[in-house]
């Protein structure tokens, strides 16, 4: 790999510590949106246990879907980041960064919301009416609708924020 950086660099000119350089930036900028994407799949099951829903391989494969949707964008901005060193124009992988950068913030969102949604009301809800199920007395019935009730609220004020 040093041998086709310093053919790279002999042909076009370019100093050979600003290619691997680039490279190496590179290469962090694909772990970091990879690990971003890691993260959001590990609080989106986070929610969906706490929310009793399934975890199949659909939701697991929407997550590579979209690491690969990432990595498509990244891989453009990545050719002109190519086309910027080769020409001079500058000595680091500019635009990539700023791809990744987005994707990241748009991970860091994605858990924010995952987040929010494990932690809210709704999350009560499902164990709310187990316990329903099992009551036997009027007044632990009554008691769990009462609660169900304020939960329901709760959840709907959060909603709306």
């Amino acid at each position: 790999m040093v041998v086709m950086f310093d053919g790279v660099a002999d042909i076009f000119g370019v100093d050979i510590l600003t290619v691997r350089r680039a490279a190496l930036a590179e290469i962090i900028i694909w772990i970091v949106m990879f690990i971003a994407v890691m993260v959001d799949m590990r609080a989106g099951i986070r929610k969906a246990r706490a929310l009793k829903l399934s975890i199949n391989s659909h939701g697991l494969r929407r997550t590579f879907t979209k690491f690969g949707d990432y990595s498509k964008v990244t891989a453009l901005f990545m050719c002109v980041d190519v086309l910027g060193l080769l020409f001079g124009i500058w000595s680091m992988p500019y635009a990539s960064a700023v791809s990744a950068v987005i994707a990241v913030c748009i991970e860091a969102w994605s858990v924010r919301e995952n987040l929010r949604a494990a932690r809210s009301s709704a999350a009560k809800i499902g164990d709310i009416v187990a316990e329903l199920a099992h009551a036997k007395d009027p007044k632990d019935i009554i008691e769990l609708l009462r609660t169900l009730d304020r939960t329901r609220e709760e959840s709907k004020k959060q909603q709306s924020k």
